[in-house]
């Protein structure tokens, strides 16, 4: 009885580390997360012309906006707010409407990148 105990024990526990690192990987780790949606939906994205992974992960936070130029190209679209902040946008949803890989780095009005946005949107 005590060796059945035990098995159950190490079971439930093993069961919780699995649900555990699952759970960290999602809220934690951009690519897992975009690895399990993009797996589990219909994507379609477009990417700009110049847009490379290597590239996004070259740009850093207070880069100029001629250095993510010369890494990514051209944005698909730009788009200003009404505090002097602006957005390039590097991906877009493709013809068909469907979720998409969206990203986007955004400048504060000095023209720094203030942020990099990452996501997975569901449509």
């Amino acid at each position: 009885m005590k060796t059945f105990r035990k098995f159950i024990l190490v079971t439930l526990i093993a069961v919780a580390a699995i649900i555990i690192i699952f759970f960290a990987l999602f809220f934690l780790n951009q690519d897992f997360k975009e690895f399990i949606f993009s797996s589990t939906v219909e994507e379609e994205t477009v990417y700009a012309k110049g847009y490379s992974i290597k590239a996004w992960k070259e740009v850093k936070l207070n880069d100029n906006i001629e250095r993510v130029i010369q890494l990514l190209g051209e944005p698909l679209k730009k788009d200003k707010s009404d505090d002097g902040a602006f957005s390039y946008f590097y991906s877009d949803q493709g013809p068909r409407n469907k979720s998409c890989r969206v990203r986007i780095i955004v400048f504060n009005k000095e023209g720094r990148v203030l942020k990099k946005i990452r996501e997975f949107y569901i449509d």
